[in-house]
């Protein structure tokens, strides 16, 4: 039996979020828990209905650094 053969995919779809922690900023108390909430959507569903569209890196505010 290998590592993970009943928990984890072996083949994709495979999701895969990446958290950070939200420190030295006043609105942390209340940002964290929707950072959490979005996170676990996002890897449950791969969805949310949190507006994120700020954070896509293919966003056309990048656009000029590509």
């Amino acid at each position: 039996m290998g590592v993970g053969s009943q928990r984890a995919p072996r083949t994709p779809p495979w999701v895969v979020v990446i958290g950070a922690g939200i420190v030295g900023c006043s609105l942390a108390e209340e940002l964290t828990p929707v950072v959490g909430e979005v996170l676990a959507d996002l890897a449950t569903s791969g969805a949310t209905a949190h507006p994120i569209s700020l954070f896509d890196p293919r966003r056309p505010a990048l656009e000029a650094i590509r």
